[in-house]
């Protein structure tokens, strides 16, 4: 409760500061991107390139240009004192003769006015194609040569696929689902499925996008074009549209030479990320950079031995309980850039020798203040379960007539059971954020709130986090301060473990077929005589008879609702920036930050669980880390 205390205090210092800090915003909100934005610029015979990333600088907005189109040493003037950025583009359109069209986050510059709609890429119109078919094509650019790499995604999911070194590509689609095709340097195409099974497409180059600023190792910003690396920028609506516990699984499909595995103890679990190909047989994983500081990607527990089980808790079940960078909010994120190679990651040492993930988040921006909700709700359901056989009954042992935990017996029409067993998960994933301020002080806050209820019964995961950024200028803008604050508080129940022990699935598979599987979910205990107590009820463990049953198998049901397992986090991150402009060319910058957190995982355990798991009156685990 210290540890907590004292990142409650630490949220209020930071609150405090924000409030005592000069703050004009309007009562009204917009759910689009503020149009109003003023900013003051005072230049006289400076080059047009360091005008637009002074600009971009204070707007936190992108120039993108083509740069062989452009005389970016052409001297500009402007003087112009809190003007809405509209207007001192326009003085910018009277002085260059260029057209700037705001989209979003970017400012695109042209030599004339962008042409409206874009090319569409369209498959064959025909007769609407059956569910799940088998699709193929072939991704060229404009002069034939096939593209390999090639991100081949269904738009508004996770499901996709890259080229081959051929410049081909198979994916499962639906008709009527729209296949985006993106690659680095060319401009991304959509293909509408029909009827046809044979998809080639043509992407166009785009050099503009070549020109595209992204952020670099140590947070510094650079020309996509200008790097000797190879680099990949993702924003933040390539990572909310289909939203994910873990933002890291967002990526999958998006990235080229980025394979991401994701857990199999469901939501908020580890994600395993390997950039192009393993590099060592102990770790592989890439370095995560915040805001410029690098973060300690750990997990609390991880499975250690052939059952499963962790190394930190003796004869426990083997759990993950998620990593570091699954605490961060996908809302929260401005863009991510992905760095391959060992030259992109030098400046970090041998730390990111797999790789660098920098991850830039948001900020409040100068003008109205500006408040977002967002809510999302995904469904899941069982994909894929094991072949597995119901025409024998159970077998018996032929020299004692035991009934045996296998089922090869006698010839029987048993009940698929195993369907049954699993739920209709479901995951609601809700945000609130509020932005806005002056060109002295600008805030940023974010609540959002993830609750799940996974496809095991009893399973459930829910997290809050908050998340407050306040960014100064002082001192005629050459001092600059940013300050970051997050808390999260989650808990989860009955994660889906790995091995044997603890695991409901290896009793719900192995069930011997022709008993009433039913009769064990409604009665998983029974009273006890002879312990005056309610003990578990199995087809071979009955406390009376003195039938333990085997190590490995035990009533499911007893295992979800009697073998509880409970886990919970807290953790507290905070950073802080300083930068100092001593000269045109010439900053000092600082920065340091705080990441605490704090685990407790418990286990209960029932008396009458088999005494390979637990003592004759069971046992209690609680670990804290």
């Amino acid at each position: 409760m210290k540890k907590c205390l004292h990142l409650v205090l630490l949220a209020g210092l930071a609150m405090a500061i924000a409030l005592a800090a000069p703050y004009t915003a309007s009562a009204r909100a917009e759910s689009q991107e503020p149009k109003n934005i003023s900013i003051t610029i005072q230049v006289k015979n400076k080059n047009m390139e360091e005008v637009f990333t002074e600009i971009a600088a204070k707007t936190g907005l992108s120039f993108h240009y083509d740069k062989s189109d452009l005389n970016l040493r052409k001297k500009i003037n402007l003087n112009c004192v809190k003007l809405p950025l509209e207007e001192v583009l326009a003085q910018l359109t009277e002085q260059t003769g260029l057209k700037f069209t705001r989209k979003n986050n970017k400012i695109i510059v042209n030599l004339e006015p962008p042409a409206t709609g874009a090319t569409a890429v369209s498959a064959k119109a025909g007769e609407e194609a059956r569910a799940d078919k088998e699709i193929r094509g072939k991704v060229k650019d404009a002069n034939g040569n096939p593209l390999p790499g090639v991100t081949v995604v269904i738009k508004g999911t996770n499901k996709g696929t890259q080229t081959d070194g051929k410049g081909d590509f198979t994916l499962s689609a639906n008709a009527g689902d729209v296949l985006v095709i993106r690659f680095l340097g060319f401009t991304a195409q959509e293909v509408t499925v029909g009827s046809g099974e044979v998809y080639d497409v043509v992407l166009q180059e785009n050099t503009r996008s070549l020109n595209e600023i992204v952020v670099t190792a140590l947070g510094v910003q650079r020309k996509a074009k200008e790097l000797t690396y190879a680099t990949q920028q993702l924003n933040n609506d390539d990572l909310s549209r289909v939203k994910d516990a873990n933002v890291i699984n967002s990526l999958t499909g998006k990235a080229a030479g980025v394979t991401i595995s994701r857990s199999a103890s469901g939501l908020g679990g580890t994600a395993r990320v390997i950039m192009r190909g393993n590099k060592s047989t102990r770790e592989n994983q890439p370095l995560y950079v915040i805001d410029g500081v690098p973060m300690a990607n750990f997990s609390p527990s991880q499975p250690a031995n052939a059952y499963g089980q962790s190394g930190d808790i003796q004869s426990g079940a083997g759990r993950d309980g998620g990593d570091g960078i699954s605490n961060i909010n996908p809302d929260d994120i401005e863009s991510i850039n992905i760095l391959k190679g060992a030259s992109a990651a030098a400046q970090y040492g041998s730390q990111a020798a797999n790789g660098v993930i920098v991850i830039s988040t948001k900020r409040g921006r100068a003008g109205r203040m500006r408040i977002d909700y967002s809510s999302d709700y995904t469904m899941e359901k069982v994909m894929l379960l094991p072949e597995l056989q119901f025409r024998y009954g159970q077998s018996v042992d032929p020299g004692s007539g035991k009934p045996l935990s296998s089922s090869w017996g006698a010839k029987t029409n048993a009940p698929d059971h195993v369907k049954g067993f699993f739920n209709t998960g479901g995951t609601w994933t809700n945000g609130l954020s509020v932005s806005g301020g002056n060109e002295i002080a600008q805030s940023y806050f974010s609540y959002s709130n993830t609750s799940s209820k996974g496809v095991m019964p009893t399973s459930r995961f829910n997290r809050h986090t908050f998340n407050f950024r306040e960014t100064l200028k002082l001192l005629n803008d050459k001092l600059s301060l940013d300050a970051n604050i997050t808390f999260v508080k989650q808990d989860a129940r009955n994660r889906p473990v790995s091995g044997l022990y603890f695991n409901p699935l290896t009793s719900v598979y192995m069930f011997p077929r022709g008993l009433n599987f039913q009769q064990y979910k409604d009665q998983y205990e029974v009273f006890s005589v002879k312990r005056n107590m309610m003990t578990q009820n199995w087809w071979n463990i009955n406390t009376d008879l003195d039938q333990p049953g085997e190590e490995i198998l035990a009533n499911p049901y007893w295992i979800l609702n009697r073998n509880v397992r409970d886990e919970e986090r807290y953790r507290g991150m905070a950073s802080l920036a300083i930068k100092y402009q001593l000269l045109s060319w010439l900053s000092v910058q600082a920065r340091g930050n705080f990441d605490r957190s704090y685990d407790e995982y418990e286990m209960r355990i029932n008396a009458s669980t088999h005494l390979s798991q637990a003592a004759r009156n069971g046992r209690y685990t609680l670990e804290k880390i």
